[in-house]
């Protein structure tokens, strides 16, 4: 089994998909890609929440505002651990419940991913998202696995 840490990363952008996840990739990060962040959270539900290993799920350029926030927080509750980012030039303004979560709900531009990923992990000392995490197939150059 692999200490990386697992992300899934959803993107609605197309051409930036590979280019974000290779470059998590390449910083030492386990990765799983969807096409959009609908996908990503289905999967997720849909899936034994004891089962999967998955650290974060980061969003780029979030497409589904109203129902992402609800589905964001129903996820949350299958996945209590579960790092979160919205990545968007602007950030989506928040209110309610989604203010509340621990951890947050993180956001940030494109521009400072890398950086942020890097930060919310040095600081979470917590365990993996789940106790038994199943191995998943780490990224192959250059193709991205698809989830599904």
């Amino acid at each position: 089994m692999s200490n990386k840490k697992h992300i899934l990363v959803a993107d609605n952008s197309g051409d930036s998909l590979s280019n974000i996840g290779f470059l998590l990739h390449l910083s030492g990060f386990a990765i799983t890609s969807f096409d959009d962040e609908i996908e990503a959270i289905n999967w997720l539900l849909q899936q034994d929440s004891t089962l999967v290993a998955a650290d974060m799920l980061l969003i780029n350029h979030p497409q589904t505002q109203g129902i992402l926030l609800a589905l964001l927080l129903k996820l949350r509750q299958k996945y209590p651990r579960l790092q979160l980012m919205l990545v968007s030039p602007v950030s989506l303004p928040l209110s309610g419940a989604i203010t509340t979560l621990d951890p947050p709900l993180h956001q940030c531009p494109s521009s400072e991913i890398y950086q942020r990923v890097k930060t919310i992990f040095q600081r979470d000392t917590s365990p993996v998202a789940n106790a038994n995490p199943m191995h998943h197939q780490d990224l192959s150059i250059p193709d991205l696995p698809k989830a599904g």
